[in-house]
């Protein structure tokens, strides 16, 4: 029964119908098995963030966060790996850099061989800069230089990069990066 109504929120979703939401959280108060809480609450942090309503997004994902580390039921890894990089990513767009940068190292270190560790490579060593954090920074940037050299946000972590080490007045390497 909840999978369905699930499988309703979700094409409700697809459709873009502005009634997905309230399908989604009347199917998070019925008390649905945390799996579909978990994916229910990942649906409902998608809307927020394409809503760039980040506050309610951020709600969400600590709600799912919270599921997924209580460990009552096993849940697909990809879940935990989903909730942490968007927690952090929603962090950042709310200038939260102290707890964006936090959950980005989280991330990288649960996480390092992720489809996502580029990226979210780039968002920490943005958020270490915004704290000036140079060496944090550059840590962060050059692991992208390094390891993903034809990533698309390459560029952005070499110029990023070069700042970082002008700010730490490594003259020599600032210039090379």
């Amino acid at each position: 029964y909840h999978s369905v109504r699930y499988e309703k929120a979700l094409c409700l979703r697809k459709l873009k119908r502005t009634e997905a939401d309230a399908a989604f959280r009347t199917l998070l108060a019925e008390g649905v098995n945390p799996a579909l809480q978990a994916h229910a609450l990942l649906e409902l942090a998608d809307s927020a963030v394409l809503g760039k309503r980040f506050d309610d997004a951020a709600g969400d994902l600590t709600r799912l966060r919270e599921l997924v580390a209580s460990g009552g039921t096993v849940l697909p890894p990809e879940l935990k790996e989903q909730a942490l990089y968007r927690s952090a990513a929603c962090a950042f767009e709310r200038g939260k850099m102290r707890e964006s940068a936090e959950l980005f190292e989280e991330f990288l270190g649960a996480f390092a061989e992720s489809s996502l560790a580029a990226t979210a490579s780039l968002m920490c060593g943005e958020a270490q800069l915004k704290l000036e954090r140079f060496d944090r920074a550059a840590e962060h940037l050059q692991r992208l230089v390094d390891r993903y050299p034809s990533d698309p946000g390459r560029p952005a972590a070499l110029f990023r990069l070069g700042e970082a080490l002008a700010a730490l007045q490594r003259w020599a390497q600032s210039e090379t990066a």
